[in-house]
């Protein structure tokens, strides 16, 4: 597979994923959207944060490639670490409007779009030698894009559920 048709193929798969997310996300109206909801107490807004938190993530990693600069990647974490990421996170979020989460929903995932889109084409571009394997950028991509969208979207249409 060409960079260009993986890239592409990639695009599809998230503006799939994330429309599913957002589909389900809708169905919240915006009194309801900060309520927390079990098993661990996350509300809507927190996912919403939460998922723009990683896709900023992402995309930080990618436009740090295309500057010319080695992506500052969290390396070999446990999931302690992990947790402790998550949790600062949600903590941010929730100091935040619900209008400014939603705000950083949006841009975060545009952001990524928008570095996806200029991933180099050129298998020799310098932009591949930043990374200490070819794989990682579509990993971090996948982590934190369709895998992180489908995980978060099973609580969500749980909660849908359990609120019917």
């Amino acid at each position: 597979m060409t960079i260009q048709s993986q890239k592409q193929d990639w695009l599809v798969r998230i503006r799939a994923g994330r429309a599913e997310l957002e589909a389900a996300l809708a169905r919240f109206d915006d009194a309801r959207l900060a309520d927390p909801f079990p098993p661990d107490g996350w509300s809507v807004k927190d996912v919403m944060a939460h998922i723009a938190f990683w896709e900023g993530y992402a995309r930080d990693r990618l436009h740090e490639a295309s500057q010319g600069q080695a992506p500052q990647l969290l390396g070999d974490i446990t999931q302690a670490d992990v947790d402790r990421i998550n949790q600062g996170a949600l903590d941010a979020g929730r100091q935040q409007f619900l209008v400014a989460v939603q705000d950083d929903f949006r841009r975060a995932h545009a952001g990524l779009l928008a570095e996806i889109a200029v991933i180099p084409e050129d298998p020799d571009d310098p932009w591949w030698t930043l990374w200490p394997d070819r794989e990682l950028p579509w990993l971090i991509i996948q982590y934190n894009t369709t895998d992180h969208y489908a995980e978060h979207l099973a609580d969500v249409r749980r909660w849908l559920a359990d609120s019917a």
